[in-house]
Parts: C-alpha cells; structure tokens; sequence
C-alpha cells in the first residue's frame, strides 16, 4: 500500500492506491485493524510493504499509536530470514519494509529491497505480464533472499477487476511464478496482486508451498 498525506491544515497520513484524490483510507486506523487480526490469528505472519511518501518518524508514531508495533519484529532480516515459525513463536509475526527512506532510529522498519529482489511492476498490458520477458530483475540486489513477483496490469488511477481475473488465474500466476522462481534460483516468497480475492491467488500459492 501507498502511504501519502491528505487534506489541508492539520496533516494526516491515509492509505491509497496510486491516488489518494481519488480514494484513501486513515493509515492508524487501518494499523489498529491489523493489530486486531493478529491478535485473533496468532498462526498468521503478515509482510507490510509500505510504499512511502511520508516520513519514518510519521509512519512509527501511527506503529506505536496503534499497538501494532507491539507485534512487529525486530531483528534482523538477512542475509537469513528468520522462518515464519520462528516469527510466530515469538509473538512478532509483522515484518515491516518501507520501498523508500527508513531511519536508524526504527531498526524493525526495514528497507525493502536490502531484503528483496523484485520482478518489474509497471505492466500495460495483460500480455506483458507472460514469461520469460515479465521475470527480468528490477529494484534489489540478486542475492536478496526474499523474491517478490509483482502481478498486476496498470491502468491508473483504478485498477480493472477484469484485468485481476485474467493474470490472478491459477494458469497464468502459477506458471509465471514458476518460470520466474526457475529463473531467479528462488521461490516467489511474496506475490503482489490487485483484487486479491479475484481469481486463484490462494490456491496458486498453495501449490507453490506444497500445500494440499
């Protein structure tokens, strides 16, 4: 999600999709529901990629304000990942990136792509999202230990539902995410997706992690 400040006078921070003009959502209010989701499933590890355009010192205010930072880890992210297990036992099973600028001063909010290695993310067409061309590295280095498969057709300001049911079909997303992990020597650890519920996002990444 994109993190930007809206409205005039007093500053605020929302959540957006490409615009906040056209549609935005109270970012502490959206980290206190996370913070309750968590909290109701203790067996869930949640990646927060956060697409910055405001200020650390601004993001972990709404952390703290929250009480989600409570559940955020910590440690380190490299070059060994801890397992999601390992998040889980511990009680931390937020891991928090920022795309952009973070600060010494938050060690658990994390640069994203000192961990990450990405595929490209500015797809036109439902076309260009096909292997092998669609797989090319992008943003992170190639020994990153986390790969992140970008799937989705920009067509700003809105993204299409019609373009989602297309390329998050088990079909296209499973062989793509295959050619892609072949390529990159990795698994697709995160995949990135518009409409997550349009299409076979679950059962895609169930087969990817061997799960029945």
């Amino acid at each position: 999600n994109r993190l930007g400040y809206r409205g005039g006078g007093k500053q605020e921070i929302f959540l957006c999709h490409a615009y906040c003009e056209v549609g935005a959502t109270d970012f502490e209010e959206s980290l206190t529901a996370i913070r309750d989701f968590v909290v109701e499933n203790p067996n869930e590890v949640l990646v927060l990629s956060i697409e910055d355009d405001v200020t650390p010192e601004d993001t972990a205010k709404a952390f703290k304000a929250s009480g989600l930072l409570d559940y955020v880890y910590k440690g380190r992210l490299g070059p060994r990942p801890p397992t999601l297990r390992q998040l889980i036992d511990q009680g931390t099973p937020v891991v928090v990136m920022a795309e952009n600028r973070t600060d010494p001063k938050y060690p658990w909010y994390h640069q994203q792509f000192g961990y990450v290695q990405e595929t490209p993310y500015d797809f036109k067409t439902r076309k260009s999202l096909l292997p092998p061309p669609s797989c090319r590295p992008e943003r992170g280095r190639p020994d990153n230990p986390l790969f992140l498969l970008n799937n989705w057709v920009e067509t700003a300001p809105a993204p299409k539902p019609s373009n989602a049911k297309v390329v998050n079909s088990k079909h296209r997303l499973l062989r793509r995410a295959q050619a892609c992990g072949r390529e990159r020597g990795l698994k697709a650890n995160l995949v990135a997706v518009d409409f997550y519920a349009t299409g076979d996002l679950f059962t895609t990444v169930d087969e990817l992690n061997g799960v029945r």
